[in-house]
């Protein structure tokens, strides 16, 4: 089986969060992705890792139009209220999505070398 890159079909298959962004930006942040992923990985990770790393990029991006609220900062119970931190993630910061989280994963295995803080 070569190695092929995933298409934005496949992308919103895999992650149904993205299936209303536009095909074109998708194949976009796709081809960026792929830039970090090289026939150097194991072939069953290499689609996995570009659609992770491209799905985090396109969350940095802000793909969602602010439907991710972001991660709670406080909360009470009296009066329901909660307050979110929405700053946009860093496209660097790997550990700010779990679509980053699942990329740094597959890339800890396929290039144990490299350092992800």
């Amino acid at each position: 089986m070569p190695y092929t890159t995933p298409t934005a079909s496949e992308l919103k298959t895999r992650h149904p969060a993205f299936i209303d962004s536009d095909s074109d930006y998708v194949d976009a942040v796709i081809a960026d992705a792929n830039r970090f992923v090289d026939d150097s990985w194991f072939i069953d990770d290499y689609q996995p890792a570009i659609m992770f790393l491209a799905a985090h990029m396109l969350i940095c991006e802000g793909a969602l139009n602010g439907s991710v609220k972001g991660v709670i900062t406080s909360e009470a119970m009296g009066d329901a209220s909660a307050s979110y931190d929405n700053s946009q993630p860093s496209v660097s910061d790997y550990h700010s999505t779990s679509y980053g989280r699942r990329f740094v994963a597959l890339l800890r295995v396929n290039q144990p070398g490299v350092e992800t803080t």
